[in-house]
């Protein structure tokens, strides 16, 4: 398995208000503002949920799409606006994702 490095810095998250962080602001000043929250049912507008499971992914075995909005300003500049973000509690090990 290739040796990668993926990690979310608490400091990151201002605002999370539910099981998986929705809505949830993560933010690095002057790197990446971001915003995610619940997607919406497009008829009612309720909340509405949607989970993926992966038995046997290497980023996380389950986790929440989330809609989202980001931007980022560093060295790779881009921006998306309603657009797709997965939420998951993740426990890496150097033997991969722990279930």
């Amino acid at each position: 398995m290739p040796n990668a490095s993926w990690r979310l810095e608490g400091a990151w998250i201002e605002n999370c208000n539910c099981a998986f962080g929705c809505p949830c602001d993560f933010s690095a000043p002057g790197v990446l503002e971001s915003d995610v929250e619940r997607n919406r049912n497009p008829v009612t507008g309720a909340p509405h949920r949607i989970q993926v499971l992966m038995p046997e992914g290497f980023e996380h075995r389950s986790g929440e799409v989330a809609s989202s909005n980001i931007a980022s300003s560093g060295a790779i500049r881009y921006e998306t606006h309603r657009s797709h973000g997965t939420l998951a509690n993740v426990a890496q090990t150097p033997h991969g994702v722990e279930a």
